[in-house]
């Protein structure tokens, strides 16, 4: 089930006020895992804008896993067609982990180019908040850069990822 219409992203902007939507939902459902799906559009210059992000109930059986609601997924994908906007990925939070994919992602990110924003949320506290392209069939990630709106990438030493905070 293709999601993305649009290139694979070179970097990810993210406009503050989504950013802060993710941080509060985050906050709301620690200890449990926050999830969502992001809404947006490519641009020519190869960077992936999240336009939305569509808050989901965690369908997971288990507060350290995350699962987005199918009828939320098929929903917004029939609201979507021919709007020029598309699901461009998923959005989740880490409770008392960093905001790195685990290897319940990993085994989860099965569409190559689909986005994954992970927001780490420690003792209730939201932090950094970073982006990932699946490689799909659980083969991994690639980090990439994430910039508040279009401001330039904030750089991360570890891994040359951009994280927001």
């Amino acid at each position: 089930m293709s999601q993305v219409a649009v290139a694979p992203p070179a970097r990810v902007l993210l406009p503050a006020p989504i950013r802060a939507a993710m941080e509060a939902m985050a906050r709301a459902a620690y200890p449990a895992e926050a999830c969502g799906l992001l809404v947006g559009t490519g641009r020519a210059d190869g960077a992936a804008t999240i336009e939305r992000l569509e808050p989901s109930l965690n369908r997971a059986g288990h507060a350290d896993r995350f699962e987005i609601d199918i009828i939320l997924h098929l929903r917004l994908q029939r609201e979507l067609r021919g709007s020029g906007q598309h699901i461009l990925g998923v959005w989740h939070s880490h409770p008392d982990h960093p905001p790195e994919p685990s290897a319940s992602d990993a085994a989860g990110a099965d569409e190559a180019g689909f986005l994954w924003l992970i927001t780490a949320v420690t003792a209730g506290v939201a932090g950094a908040t970073r982006a990932y392209l699946a490689q799909g069939k659980g083969a991994g990630f690639t980090p990439l850069p994430l910039a508040a709106d279009d401001a330039a990438p904030a750089a991360n030493a570890a891994d040359g990822a951009g994280a927001l905070r």
